[in-house]
Formats: C-alpha cells, sequence, structure tokens
C-alpha cells in the first residue's frame, strides 16, 4: 500500500480495515480526475494492528492487545453473525475469522441497521422498504497491508516534511497530533477522529487512552506522509510473495531519487 514491494510469507505486517467513501461504495463520477487526500477514496475504521502475512491476502499469528479487543468489541456491537460466501455463517467469530470472510469474497453481515444504514439501502440500492432492527447485508469493510518495516520507519523517522508550522513554531509530527488529539477530548468518547473510526467503548477515562492516543499518533503521521507522497488507502495489489521483482523497485527507487534532486536544485 506504501512502498508496494512484495509482501513476503510470515513477514510482519500491520492490517488496517478499510472501508470505501462515497456513500459506502466506490463512485468514480463523484471523484473526478483524483482526490487531495489520503482517505477520499478509502479511510481507516480502526487503528492498525500486527500479524504475519500468510500469502494471498492472509494473515495469521494476530497481535492481540488493547486495539484488538477494542476493535473485536466494537465490531461485534453491530455486526451479530458474519456470513461466508459458501453460506457458512459465525456468530461467535474473532478477528481472524472476520478477516478470513473477507479474503474468501461476497462477505455479508447480520448487522444493526443504523438510520445511515437504511438510507444507503433505500437511495442507493432502491429497496423499499427495509428492516429497522437487523438484516443481512454485503459487508462494507476490506482491508490492506503495510510492510511492518516500512511502518516503522515512516512514523519513527521525523524528516523535515514531518514537521508542522503553529502559532508556537515549528513542531514534530508526534507534538502536533499528541497537542491535537488532546484539543479534541470531549468528555464522552477519545477523539474526533477516533469516533468516525468506531471506537464507540473507548472514553477519557480508560486506562488505555495513552496507548490508543499513540497508535492515532502513529497513524497520523503515516496519513501525513501518505499524502506528501500522493498515496491513498487501498486494497493489496499483486497478491502473493512468489514474485520478487526487487530490480523494479531500485530502478523506480534511483529515478524518483535522481528527479528530487534535480527539481529541488531547480527550485532552489
Amino acid at each position: 500500500m506504501i512502498s508496494n514491494l512484495p509482501i513476503s510469507y510470515d513477514e510482519e505486517v500491520k492490517v488496517v480495515l478499510l472501508k470505501s467513501n462515497k456513500l459506502g461504495k466506490t463512485n468514480i463520477t463523484s471523484i473526478g480526475s483524483g482526490f487531495c487526500y489520503s482517505d477520499e477514496f478509502m479511510y481507516p475504521v480502526f487503528l492498525p494492528f500486527d500479524a504475519k502475512y500468510d500469502d494471498y491476502g492472509s494473515v495469521k499469528d494476530i497481535k492481540e492487545d488493547f486495539n484488538t479487543e477494542l476493535i473485536l468489541n466494537d465490531l461485534k456491537k453491530v455486526i451479530m453473525k458474519i456470513r461466508s460466501r459458501n453460506g457458512n455463517e459465525k456468530e461467535d467469530y474473532n478477528l481472524y475469522d472476520f478477516i478470513e470472510y473477507i479474503r474468501n469474497g461476497k462477505m455479508k453481515h447480520y448487522k444493526q441497521l443504523t438510520f445511515y444504514d437504511r438510507m444507503i439501502l433505500v437511495n442507493v440500492y432502491n429497496k423499499k422498504k427495509v428492516s429497522n432492527l437487523v438484516e443481512w447485508y454485503n459487508s462494507d469493510i476490506t482491508f490492506g497491508f503495510i510492510k511492518k518495516s516500512i511502518y516503522d520507519g515512516i512514523v519513527n523517522n521525523d524528516i523535515k516534511d514531518h514537521f508542522y508550522y503553529t502559532s508556537d513554531g515549528y513542531v514534530s509530527s508526534k507534538e502536533y497530533y499528541s497537542k491535537k488529539f488532546d484539543e479534541t477530548l470531549d468528555g464522552e468518547y477519545s477523539e474526533k477522529p477516533l469516533k468516525k473510526m468506531g471506537y464507540s467503548t473507548l472514553n477519557i477515562y480508560s486506562n488505555i487512552i495513552q496507548q490508543v492516543k499513540d497508535r492515532y499518533i502513529e497513524l497520523s503521521t503515516l496519513e501525513h506522509f501518505m499524502e506528501q507522497t500522493r498515496r491513498h488507502w487501498n486494497i493489496q495489489s499483486g497478491l502473493g510473495s512468489q514474485d520478487d521483482s526487487y530490480n523494479y523497485h531500485k530502478l523506480l527507487s534511483n529515478l524518483v531519487t535522481n528527479i528530487c534532486d534535480e527539481e529541488e536544485e531547480t527550485n532552489d
């Protein structure tokens, strides 16, 4: 998603659960010829979690922590059962089940419909009557991978372009997003972007609020990097790990470096 380097079997990755923007489905005509921000096409619905790549779009060894527990709890508040493309249903599902059902395609959710969900079904999918309670609903969640080495290298490397100009002068991305997180605590949930991401069970009195804040700063720093390098949230391309096309990536890297050097000299 970030580097487009091959991801090898058993490699450590960050997994990001994603939703499509534009009323829950891709609408090319509303996007136009492009977009400015990393989350205009798809956006993260939770903070990333750690796992290992199991080839062809699958994961294994999901690292369970406060974040995976929050994700699963919040998913189960809305999605009561999941159904695979072959009709298998699962109620007491875990995060691995959820990922595998998505990977196999055509997953459905037996979910509590919100007012927004019902409006989409009526206005977008032309349903005449929609239950106010529960209904089998096509999954609107997918996921993407980031090589953990790439993720860590970006969020831990505060290069010049990660600095922000504020009323207090230039600050690091960590300082900027830490302040932003603290300023938007509203007494009910942790932080406004996290509400959109679904952390309904989290509040400012939680004993894990600092851990969530640290992950939020990482994700925000990554998103800023993505916008500066014209990348956006999307699903994985080139599934599988057998095509090790590193020479092509080296060629591209050298071309990009040379062009950046030339344009920096021109702009100076």
